[in-house]
């Protein structure tokens, strides 16, 4: 994803996510690990951060929603041709280039 595509939240000089919801970004992560989902350890390279990867239960995990989110979105084109999804497809392109041609005025 180019920087023109990204979000504009995640662009640089905008706010954190701890600074837009007073949240703490790795509740999830921790309730991750304490569910066997996510392991970590001190990156080798500088001991100042941790490198976090799914368990393998975590990749089951992962692979089980993937394939339960593509069933979702084929019910959801039920009935949809290819000729409608691409109208669809081009539609939306030409909102997001508006957008960002908006964006950059």
């Amino acid at each position: 994803m180019s920087a023109t595509e990204m979000p504009v939240w995640w662009r640089e000089g905008t706010p954190t996510v701890r600074e837009r919801t007073g949240e703490r970004p790795i509740g999830n992560r921790e309730a991750w690990e304490t569910q066997g989902l996510l392991g970590r350890r001190l990156d080798p390279t500088d001991n100042r951060y941790n490198l976090a990867a799914l368990t393998p239960i975590g990749e089951q995990t992962a692979a089980d929603l993937e394939r339960a989110h593509e069933q979702y979105q084929q019910r959801l084109l039920d009935g949809v041709t290819a000729r409608q999804r691409q109208i669809v497809l081009d539609v939306l392109e030409r909102i997001r280039a508006n957008t960002t041609e908006l964006e950059n005025s």
